[in-house]
């Protein structure tokens, strides 16, 4: 079973996000709600997938994602990056070949985006 590491600092934002992949995918969801968690928790566990919400306390999505990537074992984990301004963010998204996804979610594109990132 694959596990997936959701960083949202809204916590109903990230509730609804973790019931929606365990009913429809196998995979398990550690939900964080900021940065700080989201380095701390994956010193004790390694996923397979980072969603990562843009707009966190005191970082960013790409901000974050550069931190995790640095860190040995995790160089090459993929991520889910989610905001209601993907705009702002999307050279940064491009550059690091991440997949971005606009904020409201459709739902199909939420779990076609999970399933080819982690396959």
């Amino acid at each position: 079973m694959k596990t997936i590491l959701l960083v949202e600092d809204d916590a109903s934002i990230g509730a609804f996000f973790v019931q929606v992949i365990s009913q429809e995918t196998p995979h398990l969801t550690r939900l964080v709600t900021t940065s700080a968690e989201a380095l701390e928790v994956v010193q004790g566990i390694k996923p397979n997938l980072f969603l990562l919400d843009c707009h966190l306390h005191g970082t960013n999505c790409v901000e974050l994602f550069d931190l995790l990537h640095a860190i040995k074992g995790l160089e090459d984990i993929p991520a889910i990056i989610l905001s209601a301004s993907l705009d702002q963010y999307a050279h940064e998204i491009e550059q690091r070949h991440l997949i971005g996804l606009e904020k409201p979610i459709e739902l199909h594109d939420f779990i076609a985006a999970i399933k080819k990132a982690i396959a």
